[in-house]
């Protein structure tokens, strides 16, 4: 939603987000995001912005009226803090802040400043800006706030704690992120399966999915159950760091649970199966989602297309794509470029023209992988006169 509404371009990006936080305080949004979203849409204009901000520096509130939809509410500077939580770029989410006070302040000011206004800083304050940090993958930054807050007496909650391991993991730094689990465990909090998936993903990134595993399966034993999210995160890092063998049989032991796997997981297994060179298993294994009734989407046809190809069955590569738009899932640029790539690596010249010009038709743009093939294959045959006229097209 926030993308969509991105391409407004008179209100930047932070403001935007800000508006559909404070539409949301103001109880506009309610559980409808897409009825929010046209609201906004509608009341945004270029002489009269969606909410206009009235924000004296001496006060700790912001007074947000609309005279159109007769909205009059205060929203105080914490709340306010909160809803950006969420934002990548957390020095301007704050620089935006103090804008509407007339300030312009880093994230490193922002505790100061409200303490300054009278406002204690609450442990929501502190796990939103913790966790913007994170997400930037400031760690020493999001330590210093944490080691803050605990010398502020605002004790730290799993929310936290699941912020700083995330963070952790993401910049590959694993001991650090183990030492935090252990942190949470004497303080008598429980880790939940976010805290887990979060620590498995961490441990495939960091090139040990083997030890990712084993904190799989010792998850039960913590009273902690994995949901899909957690089952696709191993899966995927299996395959990824090449161990398809037990990526292979730990999918038989969740078959055999009682989870139930969703198409996300078996187009995992799919993609992991067509890379790994175990193209006929894949097409086992798709025969069997058919037989269950699952629904098919657009990235297992593609996933398949791209198998194809690989064992250089063309013919085959190019009925599937027919077989999408007859079965209600039509190719999309994706299934096209995959497509092409093949057909370029196999040097099929007359069907890569057909595809290109349809891509073309259909408004679909060519992906940098296919227009490196093209590239190269016209480097390789310079006297080819199809490829130039390929490459002029």
């Amino acid at each position: 939603m926030v993308m969509n509404l991105c391409k407004l371009s008179i209100i930047e990006d932070l403001m935007v987000f800000v508006a559909i936080e404070v539409l949301t305080m103001l109880g506009l949004r309610k559980t409808n995001s897409k009825s929010c979203l046209l609201r906004l849409q509608r009341l945004v204009t270029l002489s009269n912005p969606i909410i206009s901000y009235n924000f004296p520096f001496s006060s700790s509130n912001y007074c947000t009226h609309d005279s159109r939809i007769g909205v009059h509410k205060t929203v105080n500077r914490t709340q306010l803090l909160n809803s950006i939580r969420n934002l990548k770029n957390v020095d301007s989410a704050f620089n935006l802040f103090h804008k509407m006070d007339g300030m312009i302040l880093g994230a490193k000011s922002v505790l100061s400043f409200m303490l300054q206004m009278g406002e204690e800083p609450n442990v929501v304050t502190y796990n939103s800006l913790i966790d913007g940090y994170c997400l930037q993958s400031q760690m020493e930054e999001a330590m210093k706030l944490f080691d803050l807050m605990v010398h502020k007496n605002c004790l730290p909650t799993i929310v936290t704690y699941n912020s700083l391991i995330h963070g952790w993991c993401k910049v590959k730094d694993i001991d650090k992120a183990m030492c935090l689990l252990g942190e949470m465990v004497n303080k008598g909090l429980h880790p939940g399966v976010v805290t887990w998936t979060t620590l498995i993903g961490g441990f495939c990134k960091a090139g040990k999915p083997l030890a990712a595993k084993e904190l799989f399966l010792a998850m039960n034993k913590h009273g902690q159950v994995p949901n899909l999210q957690t089952c696709a995160v191993i899966l995927d890092g299996l395959f990824n760091c090449h161990f398809h063998s037990e990526a292979f049989l730990l999918f038989k032991a969740m078959e055999h649970s009682n989870l139930d796997l969703d198409i996300a997981i078996y187009n995992i297994m799919l993609d992991g199966l067509c890379k790994g060179g175990k193209f006929n298993d894949a097409q086992k294994l798709l025969s069997c989602v058919l037989v269950k009734g699952m629904k098919i989407d657009a990235y297992t046809y593609n996933i398949m297309i791209r198998g194809l190809c690989k064992e250089g069955l063309l013919d085959d590569a190019e009925d599937l794509l027919m077989k999408m738009e007859e079965n209600g899932c039509p190719p999309n640029r994706c299934s096209y470029n995959v497509f092409v790539q093949g057909l370029l690596q196999r040097y099929d010249i007359s069907r890569s023209r057909k595809y290109l010009q349809r891509m073309k038709n259909k408004g679909f743009p060519l992906d940098a992988t296919t227009v490196e093939l093209l590239i190269c294959a016209f480097s390789a045959n310079k006297g080819d006169n199809a490829l130039q006229e390929l490459l002029q097209n």
